[in-house]
């Protein structure tokens, strides 16, 4: 919604989030630190913290989050893929 603000602060027992951004602009606050969020951002949020998201654009705020279990990739980057 724009001009648009999460009711409520929340946080996650199990998993943490990625939020990527894909149009418009607002302020994702993390913990009470403000980050100035637009088209192209991407956050990562530990599970304990606290979080909110304000659209602070007169256009809709598109973004995707993904949530996936704290600490479930064990192994990432080069060493875990291989050349077919």
């Amino acid at each position: 919604m724009p001009k648009g603000k999460l009711p409520f602060n929340h946080k996650h027992k199990q998993n943490e989030e990625v939020y990527i951004f894909l149009k418009g602009k607002g302020i994702f606050t993390v913990d009470g630190n403000a980050i100035k969020v637009k088209e192209g951002t991407v956050i990562k949020v530990a599970l304990t913290a606290i979080r909110t998201l304000e659209n602070t654009s007169d256009e809709l705020m598109q973004y995707i989050c993904v949530q996936a279990k704290d600490g479930s990739l064990s192994q990432f980057g080069m060493g875990d893929g291989e050349f077919c």
